[in-house]
């Protein structure tokens, strides 16, 4: 599923996704689960600066609630136009993997 808006220079973009494998027998499946979110703004035609927020989840891996994590990313993007060269600058980190269900006992 996916959010858009622009107003002007200001984009915003809200990206979700979910997905389940089929379960059988004793085993249940993992559900893995995806949200990012963007906000750009555009000072010049081809050049814009944007910042964008991901999250991955993954529940019930190997059926326990022990192994669930999720992992949280963060980047800055540059984009700029010098004739018909494109500039490109990024930067980004990412944190290391929580296990969710040792979060919730604290």
């Amino acid at each position: 599923m996916t959010a858009r808006f622009a107003m002007g220079p200001l984009q915003a973009q809200v990206d979700y996704a979910q997905k389940t494998a089929g379960s059988g027998g004793t085993y249940t499946a993992p559900k893995n689960t995806g949200l990012k979110a963007s906000v750009g703004y555009a000072y010049a035609p081809g050049g814009q600066i944007s910042v964008i927020a991901m999250q991955v989840k993954t529940e019930n891996v190997s059926g326990t609630a022990t192994a669930d994590y999720k992992q949280t990313s963060l980047g800055l993007n540059w984009e700029h136009m010098i004739g018909n060269v494109q500039l490109l600058g990024q930067y980004g980190m990412q944190r290391s993997e929580e296990h969710t269900s040792e979060l919730q006992s604290h």
